[in-house]
């Protein structure tokens, strides 16, 4: 009887922390609108005209395609994942610490496919 009670209080705390199993890295895609461009994450080289990348979930991260002078940039945003939904809702519903909360799987990187656009070239001044 003892481990059934011990068990249950185990599942209940374990219950709002789902986003601990989950991994703290997401791969994201990365295509720049020209096959030579070159593309930066947070600053960092990540490869020409196509990269896929493992991203910390638990922060928003900045891509960059540069060729020449030409540079195009966008940004990958982060929200709650549906392992973090069911943390609120086994909080809510025992009514325990949403320790699930803290962990990097709580989130989710938003988009996780991203296509970074370069201006056009610019066209030769007319005589």
């Amino acid at each position: 009887m003892r481990w059934i009670a011990g068990f249950t209080v185990f599942a209940l705390v374990w219950s709002t922390g789902c986003s601990f199993l989950v991994s703290s890295r997401q791969p994201v895609s990365v295509i720049a609108s020209n096959p030579n461009a070159q593309i930066y994450v947070d600053g960092q080289y990540a490869g020409q005209g196509t990269a896929v990348l493992s991203l910390r979930r638990n922060q928003d991260h900045t891509v960059m395609a540069r060729l020449g002078e030409r540079t195009g940039a966008t940004s990958i945003g982060t929200s709650i994942s549906d392992v973090g939904i069911l943390d609120i809702i086994g909080c809510a519903t025992f009514l325990l610490p949403c320790i699930g909360i803290a962990a990097p799987g709580f989130r989710n990187l938003d988009p996780a496919n991203v296509t970074v656009a370069l201006p056009p070239e610019p066209s030769a001044p007319a005589r």
